[in-house]
């Protein structure tokens, strides 16, 4: 009971909720086929990072490396949509690859003209420990969450209708391209959130893991989306329970739950 009144506890929760939040981008990202486009947008976020951390030790203190790195994200990931805008799924996820590959190159250059202390904050992008995000860290994390709900909420019909039928949308009158570059830049904001919060080595478990356990058990868009947002959260905080009865690596932990939940009900269902 004490453990949970702890002050990194309690952000830890708050950071696992808001990364919770930002698991439906996965499920509509499932839904439109760019599956590994959050994994694409988180290690962008680790090129972003690098560069912020470079510039507010060196050129200017003001630069804040998680607003960079939000910037990275969005911006590789509109590239990403502009790269592979007409060329099917094949070019699209080319596009990803060399997007991810551009960013990955740029943390790797930027990371071996710093000095140690410089390269373990670039690497809180890359392996997180949700334990240690700070109120700073939650505050930024807050308002990142707010932003891709508001948009995401805001035009949630045009959304659902290009994943699933982007020439009908078309043929309806629908600004298809805008609300295309909408959902990749909302899933670029969302892989820096769940970077910041769990690492982006395990973007890929915390945000599309539990879409595609959802995808098991419903063929509904809603309860899909549901679905994926109560995953997520409770294994978020059954990880953290675990890790902290247990003394384990906490994004770890949590990372492995959907993961296995999701090969679970994958093999049930091919076993019915």
């Amino acid at each position: 009971m004490l453990e949970a009144l702890n002050p990194f506890m309690l952000r830890a929760v708050v950071g696992v909720f808001l990364a919770s939040l930002t698991s439906m981008l996965g499920a509509l990202t499932l839904l439109r086929g760019i599956a590994y486009l959050p994994a694409e947008a988180s290690h962008s976020a680790l090129g972003g990072a690098a560069v912020g951390v470079y510039l507010s030790a060196y050129a200017a203190s003001w630069v804040d490396p998680f607003l960079v790195a939000a910037l990275f994200s969005v911006a590789t990931a509109l590239a990403t949509e502009y790269a592979g805008r007409r060329g099917g799924a094949e070019v699209m996820g080319a596009a990803i690859g060399g997007s991810l590959a551009a960013a990955m190159a740029i943390y790797a250059f930027v990371r071996g003209l710093v000095p140690g202390e410089l390269k373990a904050v670039m690497d809180g992008y890359l392996i997180g420990d949700v334990l240690l995000l700070s109120s700073r860290d939650i505050m930024q994390l807050l308002a990142a969450t707010i932003l891709t709900l508001a948009f995401t909420l805001l035009f949630y019909n045009e959304l659902i209708y290009i994943c699933f039928d982007m020439d009908g949308a078309e043929a309806l009158g629908l600004n298809v391209g805008l609300y295309d570059y909408l959902l990749f830049a909302l899933a670029g904001m969302a892989g820096v959130v769940a970077a910041k919060s769990m690492g982006a080595l395990l973007v890929y478990a915390f945000m599309i893991a539990p879409a595609a356990s959802a995808r098991e058990l419903t063929n509904r868009v809603r309860d899909h989306l549901i679905l994926t947002l109560i995953i997520a959260l409770s294994s978020g905080l059954t990880g953290l329970a675990a890790a902290s009865a247990f003394n384990l690596p906490a994004s770890g932990t949590i990372a492995a739950i959907p993961s296995g939940m999701y090969i679970i009900l994958m093999v049930l269902r091919r076993l019915r």
